[in-house]
Protein backbone atom coordinates (compact mmCIF):
# COMPACT_ATOMS: atom_id res chain seq x y z
CA UNK A 1 0.00 0.00 0.00
CA UNK A 2 2.49 2.36 0.97
CA UNK A 3 4.41 1.93 -2.92
CA UNK A 4 0.69 3.07 -4.09
CA UNK A 5 0.88 6.24 -1.93
CA UNK A 6 3.84 6.88 -3.15
CA UNK A 7 2.68 6.58 -6.82
CA UNK A 8 0.66 9.88 -6.54
CA UNK A 9 1.17 11.56 -3.21
CA UNK A 10 -1.34 14.19 -4.08
CA UNK A 11 -4.09 11.47 -4.06
CA UNK A 12 -6.62 11.51 -1.45
CA UNK A 13 -8.18 7.34 -1.71
CA UNK A 14 -4.22 5.87 -1.17
CA UNK A 15 -4.48 7.35 2.38
CA UNK A 16 -7.32 6.23 3.73
CA UNK A 17 -6.75 2.77 2.29
CA UNK A 18 -3.22 3.27 4.40
CA UNK A 19 -4.95 4.98 7.26
CA UNK A 20 -7.46 1.95 7.46
CA UNK A 21 -4.71 -0.50 7.26
CA UNK A 22 -2.81 1.20 9.75
CA UNK A 23 -6.15 1.24 12.28
CA UNK A 24 -6.29 -2.57 11.89
CA UNK A 25 -2.58 -3.41 12.16
CA UNK A 26 -3.07 -1.27 15.69
CA UNK A 27 -0.30 1.60 14.59
CA UNK A 28 -2.86 4.37 15.92
CA UNK A 29 -0.34 7.59 15.29
CA UNK A 30 0.03 6.60 11.37
CA UNK A 31 -3.56 5.89 11.28
CA UNK A 32 -4.31 8.95 12.30
CA UNK A 33 -1.57 11.05 10.41
CA UNK A 34 -3.00 9.18 7.43
CA UNK A 35 -6.03 9.82 8.32
CA UNK A 36 -5.89 13.70 8.31
CA UNK A 37 -3.51 13.83 5.39
CA UNK A 38 -7.02 12.21 3.77
CA UNK A 39 -8.72 15.09 4.58
CA UNK A 40 -5.85 17.75 3.62
CA UNK A 41 -6.12 16.57 0.35
CA UNK A 42 -9.77 16.13 -0.36
CA UNK A 43 -11.41 18.45 2.75
CA UNK A 44 -14.77 17.00 0.38
CA UNK A 45 -14.51 13.74 0.34
CA UNK A 46 -17.30 12.40 2.80
CA UNK A 47 -15.47 8.58 3.38
CA UNK A 48 -12.48 10.50 3.92
CA UNK A 49 -14.18 12.36 7.33
CA UNK A 50 -15.72 8.47 7.82
CA UNK A 51 -12.79 7.07 7.64
CA UNK A 52 -10.98 9.46 9.86
CA UNK A 53 -14.00 9.36 12.60
CA UNK A 54 -13.53 5.66 12.72
CA UNK A 55 -10.39 5.71 13.41
CA UNK A 56 -10.76 8.73 16.42
CA UNK A 57 -13.44 6.41 17.79
CA UNK A 58 -10.77 3.59 17.89
CA UNK A 59 -8.94 5.61 20.09
CA UNK A 60 -12.09 6.48 22.42
CA UNK A 61 -11.88 10.10 21.01
CA UNK A 62 -15.62 10.30 20.99
CA UNK A 63 -15.89 14.09 20.08
CA UNK A 64 -13.81 14.50 17.55
CA UNK A 65 -15.22 11.20 16.27
CA UNK A 66 -18.56 12.97 16.08
CA UNK A 67 -17.60 15.71 14.43
CA UNK A 68 -15.52 13.92 11.61
CA UNK A 69 -19.06 12.03 11.03
CA UNK A 70 -21.23 14.93 11.05
CA UNK A 71 -18.97 16.57 8.78
CA UNK A 72 -19.05 13.07 6.55
CA UNK A 73 -23.09 13.38 6.94
CA UNK A 74 -23.48 17.22 5.61
CA UNK A 75 -21.18 15.88 2.75
CA UNK A 76 -23.28 13.54 1.76
CA UNK A 77 -26.19 15.40 1.90
CA UNK A 78 -24.75 18.17 -0.10
CA UNK A 79 -24.38 15.30 -2.81
CA UNK A 80 -27.25 14.56 -3.26
CA UNK A 81 -28.72 17.70 -4.30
Amino acid sequence: MQDVVKGDEKAAEPHIFLALSYSRLGQNMAALAEGQLSIKLAPKNAYAHQTLGDIYREQKKFSLAATSYETAERLRGSESK
